[in-house]
């Protein structure tokens, strides 16, 4: 049911720090590669979480359905614990947005 997500506000951290984890695993003790490990890291955690359909760290995504649950109502975001939600909206055959009220959904966090 669900057709896609985007990446609203990308994580604030990795999930791996680069000073204490990573470089002292890598044993760098210099700081002219930290740019090209600080990108390996963000690349590794990117690769995994689309391997295991989930987010490691906290990230605010806006994810797209095609159609609204038919069955037992329930809509199920795939990736992993959800926080929160900012919003559930639903365009109409108009393509108007309609930002439903929160006391018609109930997120399971």
């Amino acid at each position: 049911m669900m057709t896609g997500y985007s990446t609203v506000t990308g994580p604030a951290i990795e999930p791996v720090d680069l000073g204490v984890e990573v470089k002292d695993h890598l044993r760098v003790k210099h700081t002219d590669e930290d740019a090209l490990i600080e990108s390996l890291i963000a690349t590794a955690r990117e690769w995994a979480e689309n391997f295991t359909n989930r987010k490691f760290v906290t990230q605010t995504l806006d994810v797209y359905f095609d159609r609204f649950p038919v069955n037992d109502g329930d809509i199920v975001i795939p990736f992993g614990s959800l926080s929160s939600v900012v919003s559930v909206k639903y365009y109409d055959t108009d393509d108007t947005a309609t930002t439903v009220a929160t006391t018609v959904y109930r997120a399971v966090t």
